[in-house]
């Protein structure tokens, strides 16, 4: 989000505060994570590491950071995940909770339900299972469970296993470039040219509407949406 807004409205001061030594965090390469600080840096965006913020109420002009640091900000944006809601499910089964409100699951992604049932499968955020939680991930686990419930369906045990996902990630900065790690062979991390095809130009929007069967929309659309963009970006950066 930080480089889209510093792409967008590049006349936009953008600071950026992280809880970690280093941005994203542990389950990517050091080398990945110092990778995209610098690409962050070198479009001007200030990086406050080892910090933590919280969005004020009420009308503000400025923050305090937690260690003391103080930053204008005319608008602050949270971008924490938010907490799973599974604390409904105590009322179901309790035993199928861990003690962070995750869902336990079985290789097969049936929960292992205290009256011994077999009937009752979970995906998504809320399950336990030790990998980064990304849209990515879900088409895999919906192939798992439906294969296994057709089995059942059939008077058949489940036989397919979840067997996890690569933790690679593509995150642009702006429409033109950023960085991406793919974790194979050494590490592969990925340039502004990759990104930008990959991901950057298209936030895979295209893709986001054919898999929501939503209307794609028309060219004219398409060239008018982009021009308003522009003309945003150019008022912008006008100095009055």
């Amino acid at each position: 989000m930080s480089g889209e807004i510093n792409h967008f409205i590049p006349n936009t001061k953008v600071t950026l505060v992280h809880a970690e030594s280093q941005l994203l965090n542990s389950a990517y390469p050091d080398k990945y994570r110092r990778a995209i600080l610098k690409a962050v840096e070198a479009k001007g965006i200030t990086v406050y590491l080892k910090d933590r913020a919280s969005a004020p109420t009420g009308e503000y002009t400025s923050i305090t950071t937690e260690n003391g640091v103080q930053i204008e900000a005319d608008v602050v944006i949270t971008v924490r995940g938010g907490k799973i809601n599974t604390s409904f499910l105590k009322t179901f089964d309790s035993s199928i909770l861990t003690s962070k409100g995750h869902v336990k699951v079985l290789k097969t992604l049936q929960v292992p339900l205290h009256n011994g049932k077999t009937n009752v499968f979970a995906i998504g955020d809320i399950i336990d299972w030790p990998e980064q939680k990304t849209l990515s991930k879900i088409p895999t686990q919906a192939a798992v469970v439906s294969a296994n419930i057709l089995s059942a369906i059939k008077g058949s045990p489940g036989k397919q296993e979840y067997k996890g996902f690569m933790e690679a990630i593509v995150i642009p900065l702006g429409p033109t470039g950023g960085r991406g790690y793919l974790p194979f062979l050494w590490g592969l991390i990925l340039g502004d040219f990759l990104v930008k095809k990959l991901k950057g130009e298209t936030m895979f929007v295209k893709e986001a509407r054919k898999a929501l069967v939503a209307p794609q929309p028309s060219f004219l659309t398409t060239v008018v949406e982009s021009l308003k963009v522009k003309y945003l970006a150019f008022r912008s950066s006008l100095p009055f």
